[in-house]
């Protein structure tokens, strides 16, 4: 393995003790501490101030997704001889999405 011209010796060494080379997890987002300590706070309210846990069954959640538009134009095309057929651009690089919301 090759490496900036010069041999990379951490892959096998890594390998004979037991460890993979592997992409990270992509995560949505990440909470400074401050968000992280408010968001168990908040939890740990709710969890408390309701012992009866009765509140559990009118609590509505929710989930939000960008959905994206998926129209495909480019069909085939009856051509006679001696015709050509008529050309279709590409589609966008950028393309049209959608908030959906659950």
């Amino acid at each position: 393995m090759q490496h900036d011209g010069q041999e990379c010796t951490l892959h096998p060494y890594g390998a004979e003790l037991g460890k993979t080379w592997e992409y990270g997890v992509w995560i949505p987002h990440e909470l400074s501490p401050h968000q992280l300590q408010h968001t168990v706070d908040s939890c740990m309210e709710l969890m408390t101030s309701h012992r009866n846990y009765e509140w559990l069954r009118n609590l509505i959640t929710g989930d939000e997704k960008w959905v994206l538009y998926i129209t495909y134009t480019h069909r085939r095309q009856w051509v006679s001889a001696g015709q050509t057929s008529v050309a279709m651009p590409k589609a966008n690089l950028h393309p049209k999405k959608v908030m959906l919301s659950v």
